[in-house]
């Protein structure tokens, strides 16, 4: 599968069916790999070759939550982050 580059990557907050649908909507319109931090290791999005699956423990915690934003954004400091959160 292939995937285009945009100046923007959209980073998912969730792991659940609202997460995939978002990302599955960003593939099939931009054919974009989404980003997706997700904190239980499983659910519709892992494996899902549509989106890039980062399993972190203890997103729910703000000061964690925030860290592991700041390495998404220095890891992708090239584009223009667009943060979406899902349910859970």
């Amino acid at each position: 599968m292939k995937f285009k580059e945009y100046e923007f990557l959209p980073v998912i907050l969730g792991g659940d069916i609202t997460a995939y649908s978002l990302a599955r909507s960003f593939h099939q319109e931009y054919q974009i790999k989404s980003l997706v931090l997700n904190m239980s290791n499983g659910g519709p999005i892992k494996g899902s070759h549509i989106c890039e699956d980062v399993y972190r423990e203890g997103l729910e915690n703000k000061e964690t939550l925030l860290k592991v934003l700041q390495e998404v954004g220095e890891q992708h400091h090239d584009k223009k982050l667009i943060i979406f959160g899902c349910g859970d």
